[in-house]
């Protein structure tokens, strides 16, 4: 018999019950002493010959012919899967092609329920991300990972549990591990760093987990850094020195995506950055809310690099900073540039339109400043896309 749950809010007639017999909705004692037995989610029950094209997908996850060949058996049962199979397939390779492809269908994600998964992300026809908690990821995932290739899960409440990463095979299927916010510390970081299932681990956030500079020493000495392509570290107390002690590591040589927003870096973490040689590799760098001021934007202005993408939000740069940045050959090959929150008026804009340095860019943030309706005409006119 299952536990008698007190549905809220009570009605009238509940209340009138609860005040004659207060443990009317507590378990009966023989719930508690014989307990119904847990048995964990598993796959649900599908064909032969489906199992057989989706245990194909599962184990090469990166090929487009098995997933093709599921959209093949969709198609003759007359089911539209297989045209978001293959219309998922044409956006991956050609994002540039506008191509039909059939919506999402919230049944396709039924299969997921039993694991109360969130935040679900289907990727060439298939769910690939998805968020899940701790305990269920530690505990009963492995029926997930036989319904779906699934390569990038965020986990929530891990904390309690980083003493369980080294016994996590489940791991071994992720490219990208999303931690943020989970306060695991350093003592946490050291049990991931210990765990042998993550080989093929490219991206990992830790942004938010209070790791402090011991917490950089411990990601320093994890085996699987090597492999990293992308390291998000927002929001964990990091000084200049952390920065150095990271990007001085030769350990980290693949790593060209880096996230230090929300640390109170200053100018000395802008020149770290310049002098590391991580800015001559950088695809992606993200350093809001880092305290650079002018001095900061000077010293990036003066560095040698390639980036693609790059956050300077709410660094406090004033038109003054920003006119640096316009004329600095760092900002040649950025397309996406967020400069927003940053004290930026007329004369910081006039200087982002004359810029001769900013041919590649096609997105601009310049939200939370103070700029003029002719400024913003302006900027409108230089660039692809601005955000006001």
């Amino acid at each position: 018999m299952p536990p008698r749950r007190l549905v809220w809010p009570p009605s009238p007639a509940d209340l009138e019950r609860m005040a004659v017999a207060p443990s009317r909705f507590a378990p009966h004692p023989r719930e508690l002493l014989d307990p119904a037995p847990f048995v964990a989610p598993g796959p649900q029950d599908m064909p032969s010959d489906e199992r057989l094209l989706l245990d194909a997908v599962l184990a090469d996850p990166d090929a487009d012919g098995p997933r093709l060949a599921y959209a093949d058996w969709c198609d003759r049962r007359g089911d539209c899967r297989g045209a978001f199979i293959r219309g998922q397939i044409a956006q991956h390779h050609h994002p540039e092609t506008p191509t039909a492809c059939p919506a999402v269908r919230p049944e396709w994600s039924v299969p997921l329920t039993p694991w109360s998964v969130r935040d679900i992300v289907f990727r060439r026809g298939f769910v690939e991300a998805l968020s899940l908690t701790g305990r269920a990821f530690f505990s009963i995932s492995d029926g997930l990972f036989r319904i779906a290739p699934i390569r990038d899960v965020r986990l929530i409440a891990v904390q309690p549990y980083t003493n369980e990463f080294a016994r996590a095979a489940n791991l071994a299927r992720l490219d990208r591990l999303d931690l943020r916010g989970n306060q695991i510390g350093p003592a946490g970081v050291r049990h991931l760093a210990a765990t042998p299932h993550l080989g093929l681990l490219t991206a990992l956030d830790l942004s938010r987990n209070g790791l402090e500079t011991a917490g950089v020493r411990e990601v320093s000495a994890a085996p699987w850094r090597s492999q990293l392509h992308a390291l998000a570290l927002a929001d964990n107390h990091l000084t200049a020195a952390d920065v150095r002690t990271l990007l001085t590591d030769p350990g980290f040589a693949t790593l060209d995506d880096l996230d230090l927003s929300d640390n109170p870096l200053g100018s000395e973490g802008a020149a770290v950055l310049a002098e590391s040689g991580f800015l001559s590799r950088a695809k992606r760098l993200a350093i809001c809310s880092t305290h650079l001021g002018p001095a900061g934007a000077a010293v990036l202005a003066g560095a040698v690099g390639r980036p693609e993408y790059l956050d300077l939000g709410f660094n406090a740069l004033g038109n003054e900073g920003v006119a640096m940045l316009a004329a600095a050959p760092l900002l040649a090959t950025v397309r996406q540039l967020a400069l927003r929150g940053n004290r930026i008026g007329p004369t910081g804009a006039a200087a982002l339109v004359r810029s001769d340095t900013l041919k590649s860019l096609s997105r601009l943030d310049l939200s939370v400043n103070q700029l003029d309706p002719r400024s913003v005409a302006a900027l409108r006119e230089r660039f692809e896309t601005v955000a006001i």
